[in-house]
């Protein structure tokens, strides 16, 4: 994981059955560049059930980039 060069956008729900919330710290924490976004309230599908707070991450996370070569 170590070897992505690109910026990373991991996202997960506090409780995330299918992804447990610490895989998906972990999995931040070995992707160089990348920033976690936990959902409290919500399960795997954080996206789906509240769509405007990930739109809204995704959005910062794309306009805070700069793009690579």
């Amino acid at each position: 994981m170590r070897q992505i060069t690109r910026p990373t956008l991991v996202v997960n729900g506090r409780n995330g059955i299918m992804v447990p919330t610490v895989d998906s710290w972990i999995l931040a924490q070995h992707v160089p560049h990348a920033q976690l976004v936990v959902s409290p309230g919500a399960g795997h599908g954080a996206l789906f059930r509240f769509p405007r707070v990930f739109c809204a991450h995704v959005a910062r996370f794309l306009d805070s980039r700069v793009p690579f070569a």
